[in-house]
């Protein structure tokens, strides 16, 4: 049985090498990320804490936190910025443990989710059908939440920078 998940989604970057990803800054990545998230959702979660972490990810204003991540690891190599976020619990977790990562290149944008251990999918038995469903439904939440950062991250890698 897999135990977690792996998954990541990808948008080129036009033009490639105009971004000078290894010179963003790592707050303007991460906000834009957990703003677009809450805006896709159309507001049912909240991320709550600093944009590079610890945040929460909380079922309206006052439900339960669903996901809940560590301090992100700021990384930058080749001309390029990752933030790796641990992801720490939450009642969408079965347990603690796996990485959210943000992955800005000069050429590329991606959402990279790895060992993410979902509480409902992978079930046996009478719970099966439930964990199928859920496992088809996160994945296409994740799926219209990154698409919508990575357009999202186009635009305003393509607008004109403001400032002398």
């Amino acid at each position: 049985m897999r135990d977690t998940t792996e998954r990541a989604h990808w948008r080129s970057l036009t033009p490639p090498g105009r971004v000078g990803a290894g010179g963003r800054a790592p707050e303007w990545l991460a906000e834009t990320y957990w703003r677009s998230l809450v805006r896709t959702v159309a507001g049912t979660t909240r991320a709550e804490g600093a944009p590079l972490g610890p945040l929460r990810l909380r079922l309206g204003r006052r439900g339960p936190v669903l996901l809940a991540f560590g301090p992100a690891e700021v990384r930058r190599d080749g001309g390029g910025l990752v933030l790796r976020y641990p992801i720490l619990g939450g009642l969408a977790t079965r347990r603690p443990g796996g990485t959210l990562e943000l992955v800005l290149r000069d050429d590329a944008a991606g959402v990279v989710v790895r060992g993410y251990a979902q509480r409902l999918a992978g079930r046996r038995g009478a719970l099966r059908p439930v964990g199928v469903l859920y496992g088809v439904c996160q994945r296409g939440v994740h799926a219209v939440v990154t698409r919508g950062y990575l357009r999202r991250l186009q635009r305003e890698l393509d607008a004109p920078a403001v400032g002398p």
